[in-house]
């Protein structure tokens, strides 16, 4: 009761700044003067974990729109770097970030099924445990194990399609 709710006309930001990439919400924001490369992250949201925190990109105009530079900041040591109107900064993704290992499990064992692993380090009898150990009819003589590379990998959706 008494409450006013106000929506101004949908006009451009000419003073914005964008941030895009591995970040919680990317997008235009409004830029207001003291901006900075840690304020326009906790903007988006904060980074993703995968985020290359190290090398952020910004894309500053210079003068007219053909004409820009492009500064990399280290998100960590330099988090009070100060932005302007219109820069666009680039959070990029590590690649192979934490490499995701699965082992996958069928026959007699009582939960069969993906387990996630750290390569090199997990072993056989920890997978085992982890789905429940062999029922009473496994055959440890006959059982095998299978090794595949990555590009060996088939995608079972895509040879459905």
């Amino acid at each position: 009761m008494g409450d006013r709710i106000f929506l101004p006309a949908n006009e451009p930001l000419y003073d914005k700044i964008s941030i895009y990439g591995a970040v919680n919400k990317p997008g235009d924001f409004e830029y207001r003067n003291g901006d900075t490369v840690g304020r326009i992250i906790q903007l988006a949201l904060g980074l993703w974990t995968n985020a290359d925190s190290e090398h952020v990109k910004i894309t500053r105009f210079i003068s007219n729109e053909s004409q820009y530079k492009e500064i990399i900041v280290s998100f960590k040591t330099q988090p009070d770097f100060p932005l302007k109107s219109d820069d666009r900064v680039m959070v990029y993704e590590r690649s192979n970030f934490r490499e995701k290992y699965v082992v996958h499990i069928i026959g007699e064992v009582k939960y069969p099924g993906y387990y996630p692993i750290v390569e090199g380090k997990t072993r056989l009898s920890e997978v085992i445990e982890a789905a429940g150990g062999f029922t009473e009819y496994a055959s440890l003589f006959q059982a095998q194990m299978q090794r595949m590379k990555r590009e060996e990998w088939v995608d079972p959706e895509l040879s459905r399609l």
